[in-house]
């Protein structure tokens, strides 16, 4: 993944990759594999691992963001 590697992902891209992640891991590749494949640590592969193995693939769905929302708007 190209933009992985500038670390310009929008959180869709980001959501997608965990979900291919965890198909990968359902065909049996390593979390060291996954690590390499899609740009991350090994620590990131083994929490969505966790994640996938308890909760299924909802569990890497993306989340409404945290924190207070902008009081700018999109012209600002």
């Amino acid at each position: 993944m190209d933009t992985a590697q500038q670390g310009l992902l929008t959180r869709d891209e980001m959501e997608s990759r965990r979900l291919l992640a965890a198909d990968d891991l359902q065909r049996g590749l390593s979390q060291s594999a996954i690590a390499k494949k899609f740009g991350v640590s090994r620590t990131s592969a083994s929490r969505w691992m966790r994640s996938f193995h308890r909760n299924g693939s909802n569990a890497l769905r993306k989340r409404r963001p945290s924190g207070r929302p902008s009081r700018l708007t999109a012209t600002q």
